[in-house]
């Protein structure tokens, strides 16, 4: 088996707009709307022998010794986070780590981003067995950008679940929203079915210790 990758997963500040309530947030007191689905859904596919970590921005801000902990870092996001995406790239790369970006903004424009490292374009599928294979291989920076495409997506019974054992769900919940709704989640156990308990496809997501999990 390869050497474990120490594999930081980030979504993204939102950039503030109509489409991502930040209006709203004052009048309900919150800080967040929902989980980040699309880099959960990455972190449950990623090789159970590399360590994982995930953060949404939208709750806390990856900080330099987040950075210094990784070997690659992976970043997703829509175009409303493209400014943020390009600043992680460029703090990331600061201290010699990759940067792998992939998510709805970079498969539909990926010409718009020419500093990470390595571009993920698509869904799940061929071009994230291939991404996968070369960082378990190596995990430095490439002298150029490389692009891994899917042009085979992910059949659907091998889809996995949202990691959401990367996150503590009700500490999650504990730290976007405030009271009365802070006051319900702490009484009430967040569980998931017994079918969501693990990713489906061949890779489980290794926990992080929990003072990187916790926001």
């Amino acid at each position: 088996m390869s050497k474990p990758r120490k594999t930081l997963c980030v979504s993204p500040r939102y950039a503030r707009s109509f489409g991502t309530f930040d209006h709203a947030f004052p009048l309900i007191g919150v800080k967040g709307f929902m989980p980040p689905q699309g880099i959960l859904v990455v972190a449950a596919w990623l090789p159970s022998h590399w360590q994982v970590r995930v953060i949404d921005e939208n709750v806390r801000a990856v900080s330099d010794e987040d950075l210094r902990w990784a070997d690659a870092v992976f970043v997703s996001g829509m175009h409303v986070q493209r400014h943020r995406i390009n600043t992680l790239t460029r703090r990331a790369q600061a201290q010699g780590k990759l940067v792998v970006l992939g998510g709805p903004s970079v498969s539909a424009s990926p010409q718009w981003y020419p500093e990470p490292d390595i571009l993920h374009v698509g869904e799940l599928g061929d071009g994230t067995e291939q991404l996968i294979m070369r960082l378990d291989q190596d995990a430095r920076r490439p002298v150029a950008q490389e692009v891994y495409r899917t042009t085979n997506r992910l059949s659907m019974d091998r889809f996995p679940v949202p990691a959401y054992d990367a996150i503590d769900v009700r500490d999650y919940f504990l730290a976007a929203f405030s009271t009365p709704l802070a006051a319900l989640t702490t009484a009430t156990s967040v569980t998931f079915p017994s079918s969501m308990a693990a990713p489906r496809g061949p890779r489980h997501l290794s926990r992080s210790p929990p003072s990187s999990t916790r926001y």
